[in-house]
């Protein structure tokens, strides 16, 4: 510093030679301070790093994404953090997207229509099978793989099955109202016209279906 510039300068601050010979510079004196400033927040940063490993690593929730610190980590540290995840993968499962019973239910509301409409088709009358129920709900054949999954529509479909006996007498009745055949008709005849070939069925009910007596 030039003389004329340092006493220009005691004369601002009003100090004279002796007091001025007391100041210390603040970098010379502040260099050891810095270092242990740089100490303390590497070990705060490290103990706040432990901190939210463990509470991250603690989280009972299998998914890393929903782990509290997250965030803070993917920041801050990002390394750990991958290790982390690649060591603990979370697997997710197709049952945990399934809501079985919710599905259970509609296919029991599925199989009650199709079961109305196998029976109300027109033309000869279709036997109500489990294949027939299949083809028309959703799922198909995938449900009796699963029974346990389906408990109400499993039931359900042993109600709705049709017997060889039950399924000749509609048959029976179709061809009645069909070619309007009467009590006069022959019972080969009647089982002609409703393609029966082995009948289920005894020859009283034939006849009384014919007299229009269920």
């Amino acid at each position: 510093m030039q003389p004329f510039k340092f006493y220009f300068l005691c004369w601002l601050l009003a100090l004279d030679l002796e007091q001025m010979k007391l100041f210390r510079p603040r970098a010379a004196s502040h260099n050891g301070d810095l270092t242990c400033g740089k100490v303390s927040a590497n070990l705060a940063n490290e103990s706040e790093i432990g901190a939210r490993r463990s509470a991250f690593s603690s989280s009972a929730n299998l998914k890393c994404h929903e782990k509290p610190g997250y965030v803070w980590l993917y920041r801050h540290d990002r390394e750990w953090l991958a290790h982390y995840v690649a060591a603990h993968p979370f697997i997710r499962t197709r049952g945990d997207l399934i809501d079985w019973e919710a599905r259970d239910t509609a296919l029991s509301r599925g199989l009650l229509i199709a079961n109305e409409r196998l029976r109300s088709a027109e033309g000869k009358p279709q036997k109500v099978t489990r294949a027939a129920l299949c083809r028309h709900v959703a799922f198909g054949h995938d449900f009796l793989r699963k029974p346990n999954h389906f408990p109400i529509s499993i039931a359900l479909m042993e109600e709705l099955l049709e017997s060889s006996h039950d399924h000749q007498v509609r048959k029976i009745k179709w061809a009645i109202e069909t070619y309007s055949l009467t009590e006069r008709c022959a019972k080969s005849v009647v089982y002609r016209f409703a393609g029966i070939r082995v009948a289920e069925l005894k020859d009283e009910e034939c006849f009384a279906l014919l007299r229009g007596k269920d």
